[in-house]
């Protein structure tokens, strides 16, 4: 059974409409790192490029603290040092990495910091950005903490709900992520170099239900992708044959009745 709290955490995808969200729990104790391959399975990212998140602690406080933020002169009263903190994969060789944020600290090894010591209670938030050109921005809540002696750690994490099918890497941003899903309703398959149809998931129809999100599916891709995802940043491994179908979706999943 679960020793440690477990957290309930809302994710969105910044600036994109209509809204592309997920929320799902995992142990408290994970690490940033893991953390960032449960967001890049969430939200079909294929682990190409750099990552890493961003705190800024004066921004949430001020944002948890209205009485604060209407008067910040009264800040100094506080006694209080806020930092702007940054976690990624500090060693990783020959990947493009993010430039140095201004007035953020130096990056921290996203492998040694646990999550329960970035977020510590109800409503603070991070951002977790992708792809250093792109600049693909998550934000991410935490909902609740609870305590479930009843759930195993090998539960977790687990997929609550969500919202709209995920990214296209290779789009090139926000605007043509929104421009994708247009074209999709006019069965427009090729824009540029980019296939489509890559994404899409095998035994549905020939369309890709863009604004789909699939529960039972993401509950099993999310049970392999991030450990697959972790040998290959942290061990520069590949992708095993079976970790690459199950990518691309090259499998049955059984659907529970709801």
């Amino acid at each position: 059974m679960a020793t440690f709290p477990i957290y309930e955490i809302s994710v969105e995808l910044e600036g994109y409409e209509p809204k592309m969200w997920r929320k799902f729990t995992v142990m408290n104790n994970i690490t940033m790192s893991r953390l960032a391959y449960i967001l890049m399975t969430l939200f079909e990212l294929r682990n190409r490029y750099s990552y890493e998140f961003r705190k800024d602690e004066k921004e949430m406080f001020l944002q948890k603290h209205n009485e604060y933020a209407n008067h910040p002169e009264r800040l100094q009263d506080l006694n209080k040092e806020f930092k702007k903190l940054r976690y990624g994969i500090t060693s990783k060789k020959n990947t493009y990495m993010f430039k140095k944020a201004e007035g953020f600290e130096p990056m921290q090894d996203a492998t040694k910091v646990q999550l329960k010591d970035v977020l510590k209670s109800a409503r603070d938030y991070i951002y977790f950005f992708y792809d250093p050109e792109t600049n693909w921005k998550i934000k991410i809540i935490l909902d609740k903490v609870v305590i479930d002696k009843s759930c195993y750690p090998k539960d977790l994490p687990n997929i609550i709900d969500g919202s709209g099918y995920g990214i296209i890497e290779k789009c090139g941003g926000i605007k043509q992520l929104q421009n994708f899903r247009e074209e999709l309703k006019k069965k427009q398959w090729r824009i540029g170099k980019i296939d489509y149809k890559y994404y899409s998931a095998k035994g549905e129809t020939s369309r890709l239900l863009f604004d789909k999100f699939d529960v039972d599916d993401m509950n099993y891709r999310i049970k392999i992708l991030p450990k697959a995802y972790q040998e290959q940043y942290e061990n520069n491994y590949y992708l095993a044959k079976r970790q690459i179908n199950v990518m691309k979706r090259r499998y049955k999943i059984y659907r529970k009745k709801r």
